[in-house]
């Protein structure tokens, strides 16, 4: 059906340690369509991956993709995103894993689209006024 359309073009992009691409196997009479794009995603910001199919770390590596050079920034993309659903992001970034849930564990969005994490701070004490 895809060869048969002519003016459709279609990417598939392989982070290279992620094993679902190989499922289910070919010689079940499965077939890849579209031109592949492989990547490694190995960035300085990454702890050592446990799960390498993660939506997130797909366009982490999408972002830095620069060919056969090292991991760089190419398209802006907050590393914050990493740890939405998983935890990929080394401590020293300081970003909760998993924060998507329980109100974004402090996690807020800035304007500029990047999300930081929300320092607590106490609420003022009562203001008493005696007469």
């Amino acid at each position: 059906m895809f060869n048969t359309l002519t003016d459709l073009r279609l990417l598939r992009i392989r982070n290279l340690p992620d094993p679902v691409p190989n499922l289910p196997p070919k010689l079940l009479g499965f077939f890849e369509v579209g031109k592949e794009l492989q990547i490694l995603v190995s960035s300085s910001y990454l702890k050592v991956l446990l799960n390498p199919h993660s939506l997130e770390l797909y366009m982490h590596g999408v972002a830095g993709y620069n060919g056969i050079e090292p991991f760089k920034f190419v398209v802006q993309r907050d590393i914050a995103l990493l740890n939405k659903e998983d935890d990929h992001l080394k401590e020293e970034y300081n970003v909760p894993p998993k924060w998507r849930s329980m109100r974004n564990k402090a996690m807020y969005q800035s304007d500029d689209g990047s999300w930081k994490l929300h320092d607590y701070m106490p609420p003022p004490p009562e203001t008493v006024v005696l007469l």
